[in-house]
């Protein structure tokens, strides 16, 4: 304990802010305690190593703090944490701060897992109660904890500790924070696994590999075409058919969502042009990414495409989804009304799933509402699901929105929204994706 104290208290290697050891200190602590003799201890189950387990903490969405309140009181909120966790924390533990939001915490007197997951869920409940800021105002946070553990006695470095801490933190904020995670040696495949789908992607992005495909709406009351939704699909050599839930997440995380969105955008309005030139009066619908549409020069990039394309601004159809109109409302609506002084329609993606709040549908210049495929799925057995189709299809009718129903794949549920008042549809009772050419050799069929 006498070296972990004194360790510590070296004053040029403390954070500007916090007055708290920084990185380089804290991985000169962890290097110290992986390089003492341990002896086991006794325990009830025979003898037992201590561990040596750390943690790196990551408060939950710190950014919208410093948005919101400004850098002053977003610096004052990490002078604040930092003082709690080192007056609430155990003589056998330490915290450090890594920089920006994150604090890392080494632990070394527990001797089993289930312990140092207790440990875990004790800390993240010390940072519930509320932080109070120089102008009194209260601000309330949440944050993430990956963890990583090893006996003390275990050959390792505070190198690998430390890079396993961090993989593990990403899966703990990955499922929407407030909690902790565990490093394991499948977050570190997983890692690995990503690394090659990044560079793989890279490489498809760069060659025009990537490819879009249309699933048609229908026109329920006629069976029409009325439009189709872009898709984008990927084959690699290598991986094979790689499914969007795989690579969009990777391609998010690494910032390469930003190109292909481009790329995306780009293919969709020449495609719409050509269906134009063709004589075929269909809307093209396209899904804007979260990191998309909040970029600044959305609109302009917007505005070069159709312009480059001439596609028909007034048949693009450009799907937000509910959590990015309402994570920073103020930016949606700005947004969404230069989107509209362009001639675009809005649709709100996946409706029903997120906030549904009826203020935002009120004030924001939304032209369709997107019914989710989870209601459409169980809607011939599942009475609450009948009750929140027919809600949203009056909802959106008493609003003049058009109404889409994402994966209709019988005829009972065509029926049903057909009964109710929905106008088009998507699905597999219709159609999968389809290529261009496909598509437009439906369409000479009149239709599917």
């Amino acid at each position: 304990m006498q070296l972990l104290n004194k360790a510590m208290e070296i004053p040029d290697e403390r954070d500007w802010l916090t007055g708290l050891p920084n990185r380089h200190r804290f991985r000169g602590l962890l290097n110290q305690v992986l390089n003492r003799d341990h002896s086991p201890v006794k325990h009830k189950n025979g003898d037992q190593e201590a561990l040596t387990a750390v943690m790196l903490l990551d408060i939950d969405r710190f950014k919208a703090v410093n948005n919101s309140f400004g850098h002053d009181i977003g610096d004052q909120l990490l002078n604040a944490v930092g003082a709690r966790l080192r007056r609430k924390l155990a003589d056998t533990e330490r915290v450090a701060r890594f920089g920006g939001d994150e604090f890392g915490i080494l632990l070394t007197g527990l001797h089993e897992p289930v312990a140092v997951g207790r440990r875990a869920t004790e800390i993240l409940q010390l940072l519930a109660p509320p932080f109070s800021t120089a102008d009194c105002r209260e601000v309330t946070i949440s944050a993430s904890l990956g963890i990583t553990y090893c006996p003390a006695r275990q050959q390792t470095t505070p190198e690998a500790l430390l890079r396993q801490a961090n993989m593990a933190l990403e899966l703990a904020k990955q499922v929407g924070g407030n909690s902790h995670a565990f490093f394991s040696q499948e977050i570190e495949s997983r890692h690995l696994d990503d690394l090659i789908l990044h560079d793989r992607l890279r490489q498809a992005l760069a060659n025009d590999q990537l490819q879009l495909l249309y699933q048609p709406q229908i026109d329920i009351a006629d069976g029409r075409v009325v439009g189709a939704e872009a898709l984008l699909r990927w084959h690699d050599e290598e991986l094979g058919q790689v499914p969007p839930d795989r690579f969009i997440p990777v391609a998010e995380a690494t910032g390469l969502i930003s190109p292909i969105s481009d790329w995306v955008l780009a293919k969709a309005c020449q495609q719409l042009a050509d269906w134009q030139e063709a004589g075929l009066d269909w809307r093209m619908a396209v899904n804007l990414s979260v990191q998309q549409f909040r970029r600044p020069d959305l609109i302009a990039k917007l505005q070069q495409i159709l312009r480059h394309s001439g596609a028909p601004p007034q048949r693009l159809e450009l799907e937000v989804t509910e959590t990015a109109a309402m994570d920073n409302l103020e930016l949606a609506g700005r947004q969404l009304v230069e989107l509209k002084a362009l001639g675009v329609k809005i649709a709100l993606d996946d409706f029903g799933t997120g906030y549904s709040s009826l203020a935002y549908l009120k004030n924001l210049p939304i032209n369709t509402l997107k019914i989710d495929r989870t209601f459409i799925g169980d809607l011939e057995d599942d009475h609450q699901n009948r009750m929140i189709v027919k809600t949203i299809i009056d909802l959106g009718r008493g609003l003049d929105m058009n109404l889409v129903a994402e994966g209709v794949e019988n005829e009972a549920q065509l029926a049903f929204l057909h009964q109710h008042g929905c106008q088009s549809c998507q699905g597999w009772l219709f159609s999968p994706a389809l290529t261009a050419k496909q598509l437009t050799t439906h369409y000479n069929k009149e239709k599917l």
